[in-house]
């Protein structure tokens, strides 16, 4: 059987209108959260005091009871993670405790996914020893 080619042209288009409408639903259903961390303009320096870039994760900049401080991403993270990386890093200080806080936002790039040793020799850390503990999860269900 022989279709003519306005049978096929015909055949063809329903089924990209078909496709068309199959990926409009399921892209629909989706509905976004509120993103955990919040980006925004703030710049962010190395520890060579060079700009990496004005678009950083916003961290908070007062903590009762806690002082602030600013704290640089270190050259070999910025040169080891992608360049669509987007990071956030401050300190809290309180007496001579000092708490350190970096958020590291992979962009299209999947190689900002990475086993946390290498952000801690990155970021200047010297890894004595290691440990693997298992943390068993009861929810939405049982993980192993």
């Amino acid at each position: 059987m022989r279709l003519s080619k306005w049978t096929t042209l015909g055949l063809a288009l329903a089924m990209m209108g078909a496709t068309a409408a199959a990926l409009r639903r399921t892209s629909v259903g989706g509905a976004l959260t509120a993103p955990g961390v919040k980006v925004g303009m703030s710049p962010i320096y190395s520890d060579t005091g060079r700009l990496i870039t004005n678009h950083s994760v916003i961290m908070p900049k007062e903590t009762p009871g806690w002082t602030p401080v600013a704290l640089p991403i270190t050259e070999v993270e910025a040169h080891t993670l992608p360049a669509d990386t987007t990071f956030g890093r401050r300190g809290y200080l309180k007496d001579d405790f000092q708490v350190e806080a970096t958020v590291v936002l992979m962009g299209e790039d999947r190689a900002s996914i990475h086993r946390p040793q290498w952000c801690l020799v990155g970021a200047g850390w010297t890894i004595d020893r290691t440990e693997t503990v298992t943390v068993p999860m009861q929810s939405p269900y049982p993980y192993l």
